[in-house]
């Protein structure tokens, strides 16, 4: 037996496409650092938000990008 404040429900995972070419940030700014250029038609999974900013994870790496840049 387990109790119910043991399970874990998984979260959604939501899948979206880069739309251009788009700088992958360490910070949600404009002026964080670089991680990587990510191709357009790039899937990414979003794990999070901040204002313009989405947080993203694209192979290895996971960052913030531009939230208008992305479908």
């Amino acid at each position: 037996w387990v109790p119910a404040s043991s399970l874990v429900t998984p979260a959604v995972v939501t899948t979206k496409i880069t739309t251009a070419a788009l700088n992958l940030r360490a910070e949600p700014s404009a002026s964080g650092r670089l991680i990587a250029t990510l191709p357009k038609d790039t899937r990414v999974s979003v794990t999070g938000s901040q204002g313009a900013w989405t947080r993203v994870e694209a192979g290895a790496s996971t960052g913030w990008v531009s939230t208008e840049f992305l479908r």
